[in-house]
């Protein structure tokens, strides 16, 4: 699951975020979503961080 904090100072935008739960996902629409899944874990972080660079290769290859 990924929840996306919107960030905005001007009420307009303030607004229009809270006005993006007036659609509905079709069957199809899940069904083309759940396709996505790659049941692995997904991280951000630094493509300068050794580590995670590390980590991007080893999903890659996996």
């Amino acid at each position: 699951m990924c929840i996306i904090i919107p960030k905005s100072v001007k009420p307009e935008h303030m607004k229009q975020n809270l006005d993006i739960l007036d659609f509905t996902l079709s069957a199809n629409d899940m069904a083309r979503i759940k396709t996505l899944d790659t049941d692995k874990p997904f991280l951000l972080g630094s493509h300068e961080d050794p580590e995670i660079v590390k980590w991007f290769m080893q999903y890659k290859n996996a």
